[in-house]
């Protein structure tokens, strides 16, 4: 008798066990086939006992020189169709959808799955570090404000915003996540992300703008990147990224409607 094991648990309380089970009862056990295809039916869940916290992923669509847009606040089409599909389908597998305050003003997301099966609507977080949005007369004129999921829309601040800004959005049946971490980058994702794994949200999917993007990756807190290049490009327009943050350690690899598609883990370009 023997066994096929594609990889080893990461959950130190159990790693190795199964091992030792298998050789007291005369059972032969090789591990290793497939490992890192195993290992990423299991990213998430990976991330969360290793660390102790929720996964943090960022996902974007760009051109390929880099661009998510003409121009900050605007609009623009830039993934295929079977490149949206994707996204879709990996929306569906995280607890948690997120936003900058600037693509809910510019675009009017749902940040829901939309499949075949159906609608799914995971909770859904907008990055507001000052809650500039108290200052919108109507604030549901905004889709997660307004929508049959609303009551899974919170909006996450920082510690420097104004208390009375967050009044006004409660007054308006807005919930407000104050996060009190002091004001760098590196602190405020860690409690996010410890705030998120104590309320048992293992995981979120960050869809951007620019600046949550640039935050997140001078912080090094993302632990996965969805990556979507068009064939194509705008020469102007509002760059992803600052300046090169990471190269991606690819675990698929596509070709969606003519995009180039990679996900996988950052490998953080060392400091200078």
């Amino acid at each position: 008798k023997s066994v096929i094991v594609g990889c080893k648990d990461v959950n130190p309380a159990h790693a190795g066990k199964a091992a030792r089970v298998f050789a007291e009862s005369g059972v032969g056990c090789t591990f290793g086939i497939l490992e890192r295809e195993c290992f990423e039916l299991n990213f998430i869940f990976n991330k969360n006992i290793t660390a102790n916290t929720a996964l943090l992923a960022i996902k974007y669509a760009i051109t390929k020189d880099g661009k998510l847009t003409h121009k900050r606040g605007e609009t623009a089409s830039i993934s295929s169709a079977q490149s949206r599909a994707d996204a879709m389908k990996w929306r569906r597998l995280f607890q948690s959808i997120g936003a900058g305050v600037g693509t809910l003003l510019a675009d009017n997301p749902r940040l829901t799955a939309r499949l075949e099966s159906g609608v799914f609507c995971p909770q859904r977080l907008v990055f507001d570090s000052s809650l500039r949005l108290a200052a919108e007369q109507n604030p549901a004129r905004f889709n997660v404000f307004s929508d049959e999921f609303s009551d899974r829309t919170r909006v996450v601040c920082d510690c420097s915003a104004p208390a009375e800004a967050e009044q006004t959005l409660r007054s308006h049946g807005i919930r407000v996540m104050r996060i009190n971490a002091p004001k760098t980058a590196a602190q405020f994702w860690a409690e996010l992300k410890n705030r998120l794994f104590q309320e048992r949200i293992c995981s979120l999917y960050l869809e951007g703008g620019a600046g949550i993007f640039n935050s997140v990756c001078r912080a090094r807190a993302a632990d996965y990147v969805f990556e979507y290049v068009a064939d194509k490009t705008f020469g102007a327009g509002l760059d992803a990224f600052d300046k090169p943050y990471f190269s991606i350690d690819a675990v698929e690899c596509a070709n969606l409607g003519g995009d180039t598609f990679k996900r996988g883990y950052p490998v953080w370009i060392q400091k200078q």
